[in-house]
């Protein structure tokens, strides 16, 4: 009995912990979160709850929204990106890749029901183009199409239940009303070549609207447009079809002209029609940046307001209780008061072409050229969370049970499920309330030297608090290999002087190879790998291919913060060099002569501190210009790490600590023996560093420079510390890899690998990933 009771105090009294941390959580949170948390809980039950298939064409979800994310459901592989927008229909996703595939995905675990491919044109030639549009779902019947055929595909099967021949191209979705599909279509003629541009050839296009009768296939009527047809929209006994400079109201039983309204400079984006008013997007097919934004009434063609852009726009709007959300090219979303048209707010993450929204409970989703998913308030803009692919978010996001759907150009359709991590995440942030563990790194959304641009060697993963043994083992080309970075699942890793790779981190399987001579460590953030060599290479995380390369000498490791990549390489006449150059295309933004280029570059806040002889110069971000400097001990100090505006630099003899700003030394330490590593790291209030040459690991105090404690290995240290979970790790010259609890010093296991160990230790998701002299990728768990 004793027993029982035991169990059942020790139950309470957990349960009363979990609600103080709640509580206080609530106390401190910001209230706005609050608010849509506690909505999100609320709708719980909610969760068989699905949205009408016109409302998820026009991106409307009843749903509860996905608040915070906490890692992903499933992703499947589709093998081709996805351009299109998902359907969620009975717990089954539908979408078609840029190959023609469509897919029906089962929702909760992302396996495969069945696929249909759509036929390319000229089947059999390498040059067969296919322009998939997003599915058409109405009575358990999808309606898909390529270049100039409408497929009508029953969901339980899988199977083409009819093909309809359409005129010409069709680029936009079929729309289904009262057992008629209405489909577009575009012919284009080309007949010549521009005498003043010939490479620009001289077409005719004639659009074609077709209402077809669903149980016949037989045309009801036909109705022409001179100058080709861009998009339709079906409401209330109306079709309105959009040209090129001007659209058409007509009838849906005769296809009468009801009226036509005419913007000569401008094309036009799929329409949403609601109470009477049409909302429509102009983009101008003269202008790279002007384009417009249009309320109209549908029955008196008067409009109720206008909005002018400054960027392309890019997408149909998104219509909701009281905003109009829009996205442009130059990377802004655009939310409009849906009375008057009036600017409510903008959200911006560079210039990145913003895709169609989605909104749900309150929240509005959308993608980005950036590869990112963002989460955003639909009445501030204020972002909530943001989920990196691994290529571009072109798709539409769909949201069912708490989960949201999207494709990317990677070819993967993913899945983010928070539901039932959402209480263990609001206790989690609660717990981490007060003083953090140690310094969170910067914006970087990415990884790279080091795990952070401070540099402080700790990864925010889980660790390995017991090790297994061997979970694979790759073989690289060479023996001397950089330090692994792992992100979204692959482990990249270069040869010295030879290839990258990228590797699977969960089975140890190759997905690409770069072969060009690299040999620094990469780093990667928003879908790309950036990496140095005899030039500084960008590079697709999802296949490898080059974007874009820059002629850098010696290009030292690279670090990203905030879309610039800051790099060290050399000059021709042997002197160093710090660039900082644009994510997105390799422009040089500036350049500041230094002392020394080897190693990452160092960074915290908006400064990037370098070498000057015998000072360091903390040069501004934004241009490169000096803000500061100070006086370093010796000529040869290494600068190390920041954390907590200090910065810790490493000598012949010894490491000290010093005011960031004013170079004021605040403790110092020299080993009894020898010399100390360049490379330690930071990690509540201690710092962790080992002797060069030898087989120990100091522990010492921030603030004084004092001893806490120290650990010595078999044989001499040969990597830097690692920190993830309140453990560091080693690798040592015999092959063994030891895990040391932060807080005591006390080993907490070793594993002997067998090949002597140099490059970094990488952890996430608590596997340790590293490169031995024998030439072989190590994963550790």
């Amino acid at each position: 009995m004793s027993q029982y009771f035991l169990c059942f105090a020790l139950f309470i009294s957990g349960l009363i912990v979990q609600v103080l941390k709640l509580f206080t959580f609530i106390i401190i949170f910001p209230f706005s979160r609050i608010r849509v948390i506690f909505t999100h809980i609320k709708k719980l039950d909610q969760r068989n709850h699905r949205p009408s298939l016109e409302e998820q064409r026009m991106g409307l979800y009843d749903g509860s929204g996905v608040h915070h994310p906490d890692g992903l459901k499933w992703k499947f592989n589709t093998k081709s990106r996805i351009r299109v927008s998902p359907v969620v229909i009975n717990q089954v996703v539908y979408v078609i890749n840029d190959q023609g595939t469509f897919y029906a995905v089962n929702s909760r675990n992302g396996k495969v029901k069945w696929t249909f491919q759509i036929p390319k044109e000229g089947e059999g030639s390498e040059n067969a183009f296919l322009r998939p549009s997003p599915p058409t779902i109405v009575d358990n019947v999808a309606y898909i199409s390529n270049d100039n055929q409408l497929y009508a595909i029953d969901l339980k099967t899988g199977i083409a239940k009819w093909t309809f021949a359409t005129p010409g191209v069709v680029e936009s979705s079929p729309v289904v009303a009262d057992g008629v599909v209405y489909v577009a279509s575009n012919f284009t003629e080309i007949y010549g070549s521009n005498t003043d541009r010939p490479c620009t050839p001289i077409m005719n296009v004639q659009g074609y609207l077709q209402a077809v009768d669903i149980a016949t296939q037989q045309v009801i009527w036909q109705f022409e447009l001179p100058n080709g047809v861009s998009s339709l929209a079906v409401a209330d006994g109306t079709v309105y079809i959009f040209g090129f400079g001007s659209f058409w109201s007509l009838d849906s039983a005769s296809s009468a002209v009801q009226w036509k309204f005419n913007k000569h400079d401008l094309s036009f984006l799929a329409p949403v029609v609601v109470n009477g008013i049409v909302y429509v997007s102009c983009p101008s097919y003269y202008s790279s940046t002007k384009s417009s934004v249009f309320a109209l009434h549908s029955v008196s063609r008067q409009i109720v307001w206008e909005f002018q852009t400054s960027g392309y726009i890019c997408t149909s709007p998104l219509v909701t209780d009281d905003m109009v959300y829009i996205g442009t090219r130059d990377g802004h979303l655009l939310a409009l008061n849906k009375e008057t048209g009036q600017l409510q707010w903008t959200f911006y993450r560079g210039d990145w072409n913003i895709n169609y929204p989605s909104i749900a409970e309150g929240i509005v989703y959308f993608g980005s050229e950036d590869g990112n998913l963002y989460a955003l308030f639909s009445t501030t803009g204020q972002q909530l969370w943001k989920f990196t692919a691994m290529g571009g978010v072109s798709s539409s996001p769909a949201i069912a049970a708490e989960v949201v759907y999207f494709g990317s150009e990677d070819g993967y359709l993913y899945a983010i499920d928070t539901t039932t991590a959402l209480i263990n995440q609001i206790l989690s942030d609660a717990s981490m309330q007060g003083e953090p563990l140690a310094d969170p790194p910067i914006s970087s959304d990415g990884a790279m030297y080091r795990a952070n641009p401070q540099q402080t060697g700790v990864y925010i993963t889980r660790g390995v608090h017991h090790v297994v043994g061997l979970k694979w083992k790759f073989s690289l080309d060479r023996p001397l290999s950089s330090s692994p970075i792992v992100a979204n699942g692959i482990v990249y890793v270069g040869c010295s002087y030879s290839n990258l790779y990228a590797i699977d981190a969960e089975v140890g399987k190759q997905v690409w190879q770069f072969d060009k001579t690299t040999y620094s460590c990469s780093a990667v953030a928003d879908g790309m790998v950036y990496i140095g060599g005899d030039s500084l290479y960008a590079l697709s995380a999802m296949t490898g291919q080059e974007q874009w390369s820059i002629k850098l000498s010696s290009a030292s490791f690279p670090a990203v913060v905030n879309g610039t990549i800051y790099v060290y390489s050399r000059n021709k006449d042997g002197s160093h060099k710090l660039s900082a150059l644009s994510c997105r295309n390799g422009l040089l933004k500036w350049q500041a002569q230094v002392s020394l280029s080897s190693g990452c570059p160092l960074i915290d806040d908006e400064i990037v501190l370098v070498h000057n002889y015998h000072y360091v110069n903390a040069l501004s971000l934004a241009t490169g210009e000096v803000a500061w400097q100070f006086k370093t001990q010796q000529y040869d100090d290494r600068l190390s790490a920041i954390s907590d505006g200090t910065v810790y630099l490493v000598g012949q003899k010894n490491f000290y600590a010093a005011d960031i700003r004013t170079g004021e030394v605040k403790c110092n330490f020299s080993p009894e023996k020898g010399s100390l590593r360049h490379a330690l790291a930071i990690f509540d209030g201690t710092v962790y560093t080992i002797g060069q040459n030898t087989h120990t690991l100091y522990a010492l105090s921030c603030t004084t420079g004092e001893e806490k404690w120290q650990f010595t290995t078999d044989t001499n240290i040969q990597t830097p510390p690692t920190i993830a979970d309140g453990i560091v790790y080693l690798g040592t010259f015999s092959g063994n890899v030891y895990a040391v609890d932060a807080l005591t010093g006390q080993q907490l296991w070793k594993f002997a690998i067998g090949t002597a160990l140099y490059s970094e230790l990488a952890i996430a998701e608590g596997v340790i990933y590293t490169t031995g002299c024998d030439g072989k990728l190590y994963a550790l768990s």
